[in-house]
């Protein structure tokens, strides 16, 4: 059911759970763009590519990211599948290629429906949010990078379901006049759900993990800052301040002193941003070192000494010492600086 006229659009719509539901329970697969699924048969079938080639090759699109989360979750791991490198870490090159072969796909770049519109419109910010999301992660070192990138990337799917039931959906919520937080209420004023807590919905019918779903679900609420869902909601922000849209600043430094980022470092986040040409370099290999190691290492490549790490993290200089070499020994490298290197083009510190 189509909203009217512009008297009701500030009105709960009658009836409008039941087109959302049914919306959901038709929403089985999410279309991917052509260019990307080309991308990942090409990463699949070439001899010697690299994982990381791979994984950047997936999450440049939602559909395909969904896809082989989806099948990821079918293959017997001990815990849930929530981000695309342990997913491709879990399958073999054919269960990948089955699961995006099985995606419909999406011309690009001409858009010619608007269907394709809406998910070109989605797939710019979705990326957008996951560049953010990769820069904070790196700003705050988190541990669960990749779950905070998958997170970010999926963060807005609710709104394919509220743009499917609602042709003037796009209307009544209008970016740039503003802010997500206001446009968040009107959702929920208009429709009775809004698009956060549709993503939940969506990912938990797909059989996505629980705590993904929950993330997406919570990302415009959670204020916690050692949760994804807070980091997401940061780096949505930093997004839409991006694309030149109102944010509420207020939020946005609160976020940040939650999240631990120094307002400087949010300030260069900012501006950064815009000209980035994308996250660096992905990759599926997990990290060899232990959350301790990563942490001296973290800090050594600013350039601290063995007393002064010993000192901020509560240990002596000689375990300092035994953390380095391990280190050494995992990355198999011979001194500091080509470890800092390879964890920093593998995106482990």
């Amino acid at each position: 059911m189509a909203i009217s006229s512009a008297s009701d659009r500030r009105q709960p719509v009658a009836g409008s759970w039941d087109e959302l539901a049914g919306v959901i329970a038709e929403f089985d697969l999410v279309p991917a763009f052509a260019p990307a699924l080309e991308r990942v048969l090409a990463a699949i079938s070439t001899t010697g590519g690299s994982a990381g080639e791979l994984v950047a090759a997936i999450e440049s699109d939602t559909g395909l990211t969904v896809a082989v989360l989806r099948r990821a979750q079918t293959v017997g791991a001990r815990r849930p599948i929530a981000n695309v490198p342990d997913a491709i870490a879990a399958l073999s090159p054919e269960e990948i290629e089955r699961a995006i072969k099985a995606v419909p796909r999406a011309e690009f770049p001409w858009r010619t429906s608007r269907l394709e519109v809406l998910l070109h419109r989605s797939r710019v910010h979705a990326q957008g949010v996951m560049r953010a999301a990769d820069r904070v992660a790196r700003e705050l070192g988190l541990a669960q990078r990749d779950d905070v990138l998958v997170a970010a990337l999926l963060h807005d799917v609710g709104k394919l379901v509220l743009e499917r039931a609602h042709p003037d959906y796009t209307e009544l919520i209008n970016a740039r006049t503003s802010n997500p937080e206001q446009r968040i209420r009107e959702e929920r004023r208009a429709f009775r759900m809004d698009h956060a807590n549709l993503g939940g919905l969506l990912l938990g019918r797909w059989g996505l993990p629980e705590q993904l779903a929950d993330t997406v679900a919570g990302h415009h609420c959670s204020e916690d800052g050692n949760e994804v869902a807070t980091q997401v909601s940061l780096a949505d922000m930093v997004a839409h301040h991006g694309q030149g849209e109102t944010v509420d600043r207020g939020k946005m430094l609160r976020l940040c002193h939650l999240c631990g980022l120094s307002v400087n470092g949010l300030r260069d986040v900012l501006f950064d941003l815009p000209h980035s040409g994308g996250s660096q370099r992905r990759t599926a290999e997990p990290s060899p070192l232990s959350a301790r190691q990563t942490e001296v290492l973290r800090i050594f490549a600013e350039g601290k000494a063995y007393k002064t790490i010993a000192l901020e993290l509560g240990i002596s200089s000689s375990t300092a010492r035994s953390h380095l070499q391990s280190t050494y020994d995992k990355l198999g490298v011979d001194d500091r600086t080509h470890a800092v290197l390879r964890a920093t083009e593998m995106g482990w510190i």
